[in-house]
């Protein structure tokens, strides 16, 4: 037993020896940043953790492995946490909350360092210790990897800044010399050389030093002396040829791996620039001269019929410059690439450096509309011919739509104001199409489409229906007529999309449709709530029984009441009843069953405890529904108005075969549960949508609780 408890005793020395050694080790690294004044932060993402580390000025966070992010997005909150507190509830949690130790967002080493170091020095030593022993499960030698993983994610954080164009070439060149001092590594040797040789460029050294300066997003910068190059062409090609294998650097930073940035080096984008004057991709500069030699005997305008006339994407990036050049020459060399395009994106380009005003392109664009079996392709064409060739390219679009329906032919029908069926397209193709640029009409005939589909829509991480994305394309394209917002259950958006559809008939002298009442939740008469209020001033106990009694139907006067001047009693007695009422069932309305209508009907009033949402309605629901093919079942609340309301739509009766469903919970406008099941009753929910569904029924916000079940 002594022997033991000594061995045990040893071992905790060196675990603290350890851990102050590295603290001691970190603080002595100047080019290392600090970890005891920054704030520590966990960025959040839609209500869960998703990454910690310390706060920064701008709003910036500086996560584990050293990198310096900003989360921009609204649905990213960043929150201050207790520091201890957090790593104590995360290091023994489950695996879907554990982000402490996720490796999968960066390296092991640097996070489990910086995590050790910023308790340490902020005296929580016996939690550092911890950690650190922790660290033993992954690391067979703890504080040499940690050590080499901190110089590693060192080196990754200065290349990264490399790209800012504010940063001097000086003043990182002297950076990199510090941490070279600090963490002698291998890899920094050339990258110090460059980066001195960067910052020693002058105007004298002519196209290298302009060069230098050049962003990622060069290709989308209009005055970018890049694009001037590949705009002068072939001209350019020998000067850029000159420092096709410079080792200096640019400001462009790219991804070299997971977590890891790399500055460019001046060399490789003179390659990219001249990739994009020849049509294809130099890895080398020996491929670069080696082309060159062949394409400059040739002469710019040969070697562009050339290239184009043997297709592919080469084709398609050298179309337009051909067509510039040579607008001739570019029809036939256009028409004989199409044959070797096997790509149908490619060959819209090729179509697009067309020019209808010409005959013989005309002809070309007539004949790709007529054959190519790709409907973008063939879109593309009609697109640009449309305006010279309006009757043609009517028929041909008509009858490629009766012989095969695609969304492309849709959009294009309905920007040319001809009737199509979007019923006879796939849900997910009425869904492109309802985000796109296609025309009022259009958009306003797919407000009747109530199919959904899930993933991500622009960002909307559910399920969502046809009509919502398609009123949401009319509100952005008309703000000052349409109204629409997603963040609003699903019976407000029926609502306003009834709306959206009665303002567009109206518009175009047509009578306006019934639009769906909102509901009404029933409320005591103006004769009981003055009663009820000059009992409350002199027999409060029995006022208080006809508020408890009026349950629902009192959420309307009880902040009236709460103004008044009232005993203490008597006021926490009606803030209970208030706080009570934002979870009450005050609007029921069942469509299909009257089974199930005679069951739920006569809840109005029942107050939910959280925990009791999906036993008592699901379950009574699905049970009740057992032979019924399809039906809905929404839950919500409606933003402004007390209790929540339900809404049960059931289908017509039919042969079980086997249920499918989908389950979804949002809370004030956030997705917090969504998911396809087979094979189960809608009854038996997961944990995780059980745990969502009563945090949203409890919390104040507007919420939507939504199933809709297939058999």
């Amino acid at each position: 037993m002594r022997v033991l408890l000594i061995v045990v005793v040893f071992s905790l020395g060196v675990l603290a020896d350890d851990v102050a050694d590295l603290a001691a080790w970190y603080r002595a690294r100047k080019s290392l940043p600090d970890l005891l004044m920054p704030a520590f932060v966990v960025v959040e993402f839609d209500g869960r953790p998703h990454e910690w580390g310390f706060a920064q000025p701008g709003g910036r966070v500086l996560t584990g492995d050293l990198r310096t992010l900003t989360f921009t997005s609204e649905r990213y909150r960043v929150r201050d946490r207790e520091f201890s507190r957090f790593v104590v509830g995360h290091l023994d949690g489950s695996a879907r909350r554990r982000i402490l130790f996720d490796f999968e967002r960066g390296d092991p080493y640097s996070r489990f360092a910086t995590l050790i170091v910023a308790l340490e020095l902020r005296g929580q030593k016996e939690l550092a210790r911890n950690v650190f022993e922790r660290s033993r499960r992954w690391l067979a030698k703890p504080v040499a990897e940690m050590k080499a993983g901190l110089g590693l994610a060192a080196l990754h954080r200065l290349r990264a800044r490399v790209g800012s164009p504010g940063r001097r070439w000086k003043v990182l060149a002297d950076k990199y010399a510090a941490l070279r001092r600090d963490f002698p590594l291998h890899v920094m040797i050339d990258d110090l050389a460059a980066l001195r040789a960067t910052a020693a460029l002058t105007p004298a050294d002519g196209l290298a030093f302009t060069l230098r300066d050049t962003r990622k997003d060069w290709r989308k910068r209009p005055g970018d002396r890049s694009r001037k190059l590949v705009a002068r062409s072939f001209a350019a090609v020998p000067e850029l040829l000159a420092l096709a294998d410079d080792r200096r650097y640019t400001r462009i930073v790219v991804s070299a791996g997971r977590n890891v940035d790399a500055p460019r080096r001046l060399g490789a984008h003179v390659r990219d620039v001249l990739s994009e004057i020849a049509g294809r991709r130099f890895t080398t500069a020996r491929e670069a001269r080696t082309w060159w030699a062949a394409a400059g005997e040739l002469g710019e305008k040969r070697y562009l019929i050339r290239t184009v006339g043997f297709g592919g994407a080469g084709a398609a990036h050298l179309a337009a410059r051909l067509a510039k050049q040579a607008p001739d020459a570019a029809v036939a060399a256009i028409k004989k690439g199409l044959r070797f395009t096997p790509q149908p994106v490619d060959r819209v380009v090729l179509v697009h450096a067309l020019d209808p005003r010409r005959p013989a392109a005309r002809a070309l664009l007539l004949a790709v509309l007529e054959r190519d079996e790709a409907p973008i392709v063939a879109v593309a064409a009609a697109e640009l011919v449309g305006s010279h060739e309006r009757e043609f390219v009517r028929k041909s679009l008509r009858a490629r739509w009766e012989a095969n329906a695609t969304g492309e032919v849709a959009g294009l029908l309905g920007r040319l104001g001809l009737p199509f069926d979007p019923v006879r397209l796939s849900v997910r193709a009425r869904l492109d199409l309802a985000r796109s640029d296609a025309p009022e009409s259009v958009l306003v005939q797919q407000l009747d489409d109530n199919a959904f589909v899930g993933g991500e829509v622009e960002g909307l991480r559910h399920f969502v229906r046809v009509c919502d994305v398609a009123a949401r394309s009319l509100a952005r394209l008309a703000p000052d007529r349409y109204d629409f917002d997603d963040a609003d259950p699903e019976p407000v958006r029926d609502r306003c999309i009834a709306s959206i559809r009665n303002r567009y008939r109206i518009g175009r002298g047509l009578e306006p449709l019934a639009e769906p009442a909102p509901p009404r939740p029933p409320a005591l008469s103006l004769r009981e709530a003055l009663d009820l209020g000059d009992l409350l001033s002199s027999r409060p106990q029995l006022a208080l029984r006809g508020i408890e009694d009026a349950g629902i139907r009192a959420a309307p006067w009880i902040n009236r009441w709460l103004q008044r001047s009232l005993d203490r009693d008597t006021r926490a007695t009606l803030e209970k009843y208030r706080a009570a009422q934002h979870t009450t069932l005050a609007f029921v309305e069942i469509v299909g069953s009257e089974e199930l209508a005679r069951k739920l009907r006569p809840a109005h009033g029942y107050v939910f405890d959280g925990n009791d949402v999906m036993p008592w309605l699901v379950g009574r629901t699905d049970q009740v529904l057992s032979g019924v093919d399809r039906y809905t079942f929404v839950l919500w609340r409606e933003p402004g108005m007390p209790g929540v309301c339900l809404r049960v739509l059931a289908g017509k009766k039919k042969a079980s075969r086997g249920p499918r469903h989908v389950a979804l919970v949002r809370s004030d406008g956030r997705t917090l549960f969504t998911a396809f099941r087979d094979g189960a009753p809608a009854r038996r929910m997961p944990y995780e949508f059980t745990r969502s569904a009563n945090v949203a029924l409890t919390a104040p916000e507007p919420f939507e609780i939504k199933i809709v079940v297939r058999r």
